[in-house]
């Protein structure tokens, strides 16, 4: 597999946004310095981010993940009062138990609930279901009923079936992705190239904008849960580049804050749309 600098495969898509909004607004200095960077290769990219992200998070196997994830977390909700219940039981028959109290399952039950824990939750409530038949007699004498133990099963059986269809669900888009690495691969190239010549563009001449083309800085700002102005072109094709040396030397040195308002008002220019 390969390796995408400290990137998650499934945030490629919204690092390579971010990069694109920082290329666009730095879109004449790139043009100037080579004609690689023309409006093929804007192109390209934004055709190439669209396709990433349609492998890395499919809509519908997305929207169905999201489904049965959250099927399964109500249920590990629902199934704590379940357990609650199954416990005063135990513990008002505690003295007549086969066994210690505190080893009926209820305490490690609900605990892995909590913990989200699927696996362990499942593990405890097949120890508590065991008990319950172990100790039926004492636990009816203290008002116990079958259904109750009867809803206990179907709820962990609908969150045992429902984390399986999960983790089929994580396969296929896992599968989807293995299957497109290439694409993958190309957009990373694609990246490292914009990266690259956007630190070395800017590395003495304005190094805060030098930042935003490094990886560490992106790093920071997809894990911290920021997202890129979503935004496209609103007219077709980007700012022509400076037909001349000179038409940038003619350019007005800005302050940083008039810079940084100059930044604001190009970035509105564009929208990334929804694929």
């Amino acid at each position: 597999m390969s390796a995408y600098y400290k990137f998650r495969q499934e945030e490629l898509p919204t690092v390579a946004k971010f990069l694109y909004q920082y290329y666009y607004r730095d879109i004449i200095v790139f043009r100037d310095f080579s004609n690689e960077f023309d409006e093929g290769f804007a192109t390209r990219y934004l055709n190439k981010i669209a396709h990433v992200d349609n492998l890395v998070n499919p809509i519908t196997l997305t929207s169905e993940l999201k489904k049965v994830t959250e099927d399964m977390t109500a249920n590990m909700y629902v199934i704590r009062p379940v357990i609650s219940q199954v416990q005063l039981y135990a513990q008002m028959a505690s003295k007549d138990l086969k066994i210690e109290y505190k080893d009926f399952g209820c305490q490690q039950a609900l605990k892995e609930s909590r913990h989200k824990n699927v696996e362990g939750l499942a593990k405890w409530v097949h120890v508590i279901l065991q008990n319950i038949t172990n100790n039926q007699d004492v636990l009816s004498a203290k008002g116990f009923k079958d259904e109750l133990g009867e809803k206990l099963q179907s709820i962990i059986q609908e969150i045992q079936a429902a984390n399986q269809l999960q983790n089929q669900k994580m396969e296929e888009r896992k599968q989807l992705v293995s299957n497109n690495l290439r694409e993958l691969d190309e957009l990373w190239v694609m990246m490292q190239k914009i990266s690259r010549t956007g630190r070395v563009l800017f590395n003495y001449k304005d190094p805060r904008k030098k930042k935003d083309y490094m990886l560490s800085t992106l790093v920071k700002k997809v894990r911290s849960g920021n997202k890129p102005k979503e935004v496209k072109h609103t007219e077709t094709t980007p700012p022509a580049p400076a037909s001349t040396p000179q038409s940038i030397q003619k350019e007005p040195v800005q302050e940083p804050q008039q810079a940084e308002q100059r930044e604001t008002v190009e970035s509105t220019d564009l929208q990334f749309k929804e694929q």
